[in-house]
């Protein structure tokens, strides 16, 4: 299937004085994964940028984008954009073109737009296209082109939607274990929460009731949000690229391949918009985050059990007497929402119900917890001294969690990753402090 050049021209008085962009030709043919092109005429009597889109009305893209450089005066441009997806085999794509204007304020105003294009888009899974010559362009319109209906019959599968960003099954939330008669212990006494060492009770949260990380009514499974990888999201049609400034308009849905590696500018949440993240593994690397509308990372009846991490960069100010801007590396909410709701894991510390001894690998403990394996936690020092420069303080992961009530009360056997190297007290008149990191 060879490339086609479908030749158009329309032509479209603009806001400001005589300023006025023509399209010429178009690419009508485009394939994922390939450029596509198109040439413009201008006629600029100041500084302009001209942007061409690829667009789907069905209300999405075909992620291809370009931004010209600054022009003025009369001339032509060939431009072309990368098409990263397309929605299957179809003819429902179009261009669009748009001019802006630089501002006083050095910043770029959008004038009006020029009238859209069909493109007469179609796509193969496996495209050998070759460039034909192009031909007249048809006498001048300001109407749209009627869409042509595709003859093309693709000989192999339509290249799919990508659906890495759609949703995806959340992680498991974390339960009680289950009860296994078979650990025992050789310590002569087990403590628990009701003999343990403590004078002063400073309160206990309760034992861990079963189904309280059920999931129901989830942000980001509500309808009408807007991918954040998809251009069409996006006021100008381009996904924001790292180290820029964002502005979340509307409602933003933010997933596991959302975002491009590397750290964005300030991202602004404005007012009557959210920017919601998935529950799918996250990381998001910004300047700072400005919240006049709503962050949302799950929610009390849904909570997000993947992990999900903000990390905020920022140099150190010369002057730290002097107040900052609290959006620099800093999360600052103006008059708006910010939730973040994360798996509810009880207990989150406890204390050892028998003395763990060096090259031990598990521990038992006094409150029945739903820690995961994977998770991180501690066994703090017995030992009199206890500071940065020496401890006896260590961290593990969890490789395995079972219920030990037979032992006592609540009681539950959690293996490490790897050996104590030093010895952690579990007696009756003290027991060493455990908890998730």
């Amino acid at each position: 299937m060879g490339r086609l050049w479908l030749c158009a021209a329309a032509l479209l008085p603009l806001a400001r004085g005589e300023e006025v962009l023509t399209m010429t030709s178009y690419d009508a043919e485009i394939y994922s994964g390939q450029a596509a092109a198109l040439t413009v005429s201008y006629s600029f009597t100041e500084a302009s940028q001209i942007k061409c889109l690829i667009k789907s009305s069905s209300g999405g893209t075909a992620s291809a984008a370009v931004t010209s450089e600054s022009v003025a005066g009369d001339g032509s441009l060939s431009l072309e954009v990368a098409v990263s997806s397309l929605d299957g085999v179809s003819c429902d794509y179009y261009w669009r073109c748009y001019s802006f204007y630089e501002t006083a304020s050095n910043t770029w105003s959008e004038r009006t737009t020029l009238v859209d294009q069909d493109a007469g888009a179609v796509c193969s899974a496996t495209p050998a296209p070759t460039a034909a010559p192009t031909g007249s362009p048809p006498p001048t319109t300001s109407a749209p082109i009627p869409q042509p209906t595709s003859s093309f019959a693709p000989t192999a599968a339509p290249i799919p939607v990508p659906t890495a960003c759609g949703p995806r099954e959340a992680a498991d939330a974390p339960e009680f274990p289950a009860e296994d008669a078979s650990i025992t212990t050789t310590a002569s006494r087990v403590v628990t929460r009701a003999t343990n060492s403590e004078l002063v009770d400073l309160g206990h949260p309760g034992a861990f009731v079963s189904g309280s990380n059920d999931r129901r009514d989830c942000p980001d499974r509500a309808g009408g949000l807007l991918a954040w990888h998809d251009p069409a999201t996006w006021a100008d049609g381009v996904v924001p690229a790292v180290g820029a400034d964002v502005v979340v308009s509307g409602d933003v849905l933010i997933s596991s391949c959302s975002l491009s590696e590397g750290t964005y500018g300030v991202v602004t949440v404005s007012k009557g918009s959210s920017l919601v993240f998935a529950d799918e593994p996250i990381e998001l690397h910004v300047g700072g985050i400005v919240v006049e509308g709503e962050l949302v990372i799950g929610s009390p009846s849904c909570r997000t059990m993947s992990p999900v991490s903000i990390t905020l960069h920022g140099a150190r100010p010369d002057d730290t007497m002097v107040a900052q801007d609290p959006s620099i590396k800093g999360i600052d909410v103006k008059n708006g929402t910010l939730e973040l709701h994360g798996g509810l894991y009880v207990q989150t510390w406890s204390r050892l119900a028998v003395t763990a001894a060096a090259g031990d690998s598990s521990i038992l403990i006094q409150d029945a917890v739903n820690w995961a394996v994977g998770d991180e936690i501690f066994v703090a020092g017995t030992t009199l001294r206890d500071d940065r420069a020496w401890h006896q303080n260590e961290r593990f992961t969890v490789a395995d969690v079972r219920a030990a009530s037979h032992l006592g009360d609540d009681v539950v056997f959690v293996e490490l990753s790897g050996a104590l190297l030093f010895d952690h007290y579990g007696g009756d008149e003290y027991q060493t402090e455990t908890g998730s990191v």
